[in-house]
């Protein structure tokens, strides 16, 4: 049966869905659909309502299914943006194949919250709507409280350890040779998309010279009817007899989410903080930035001077 040997690992939020796209295009490319997240075994979930049965952890045969298509394809990728965050998916995916290839995207770690906050609003998952209200909550929700009873994956509300770079970078530094990882900036896959877009091509060893769509993908979202959404993926407990049974039907959530899609979503520029208070977050990031600036070699002053 066919496996992957490319992972792009994350950071959420720093162009993964838009690479993704871009290499499922080419002929010797195969994508899974996005967020596996087999690997990982430290990512705890809860089990609650919008726990999707084909999310929940898995066999390996029922991972390795999801690639059962790839026919003639040297490239086999898997798209899992909590890889990255995981303190343990390094060390599985050398284990489950030694030689993959490993894409790591970063962005600037405030602009990555404010994102990553946004689509977790979208997804009913965040319930504090204020982006700095929702960092002050880290701590409480790292005991267990203020955790609302749709987020899957409690873990993903820790905001400022999902920004903390340097030591989820040096995890697959230390455990895949040099050639085998390749980091791209969201700032340069937005400023030269086809450039990096030719170099990830060269990185996977395929013919860099394939044209294809390289139009943005995944723009910030938001519900038009957020109370809907809110109650599609946590309804209430008396009809949750009726609705559980039509949750577990494949056919039929896959039916509620594209039309959630289609009548309930609009792509809206988030609202944003301002650059004093950007400017107040990022001490908080200033040290981690420099030990990734050690760790990767590579200058990253935009970042430094951005705010």
């Amino acid at each position: 049966m066919p496996k992957p040997n490319f992972f792009i690992v994350g950071a959420p939020k720093c162009g993964t869905s838009s690479l993704g796209y871009y290499l499922s295009q080419h002929p010797d490319i195969f994508m899974a659909p996005k967020e596996l997240q087999f690997f990982g075994s430290d990512l705890k979930t809860v089990d609650n309502f919008r726990r999707p049965p084909d999310k929940a952890k898995t066999s390996l045969e029922v991972y390795l299914n999801h690639f059962k298509d790839a026919q003639r394809e040297s490239r086999i990728g898997d798209n899992s943006v909590f890889y990255l965050y995981s303190k343990k998916a390094a060390e599985e995916i050398h284990a489950f194949d030694p030689n993959s290839k490993i894409i790591i995207m970063l962005r600037h770690p405030i602009d990555m919250l404010e994102s990553l906050h946004s689509q977790l609003i979208y997804d009913a998952v965040e319930s504090e709507t204020d982006f700095l209200k929702a960092l002050e909550l880290e701590k409480d929700r790292k005991v267990g409280r203020a955790i609302p009873k749709t987020a899957v994956f409690p873990q993903i509300l820790f905001y400022r350890e999902v920004a903390l770079y340097s030591r989820q970078v040096k995890r697959y530094l230390d455990i895949f040779e040099k050639d085998q990882v390749l980091v791209i900036l969201f700032d340069e896959l937005k400023s030269s998309t086809e450039s990096v877009y030719r170099k990830t091509l060269g990185f996977l060893e395929i013919d860099a010279s394939y044209q294809a769509d390289l139009s943005p993908k995944n723009p910030n979202t938001v519900s038009k009817f957020p109370k809907i959404k809110r109650l599609l993926v946590n309804p209430p407990q008396w009809l949750q007899p009726v609705a559980k049974p039509l949750a577990n039907n494949i056919g039929i959530r896959n039916l509620i989410r594209d039309l959630d899609l289609k009548l309930n979503t609009a792509h809206k520029k988030r609202a944003s903080v301002t650059n004093l208070q950007k400017a107040n977050l990022y001490h908080e990031f200033s040290q981690d930035i420099q030990h990734l600036e050690e760790i990767l070699k590579r200058d990253l002053s935009t970042w430094k001077h951005q705010y």
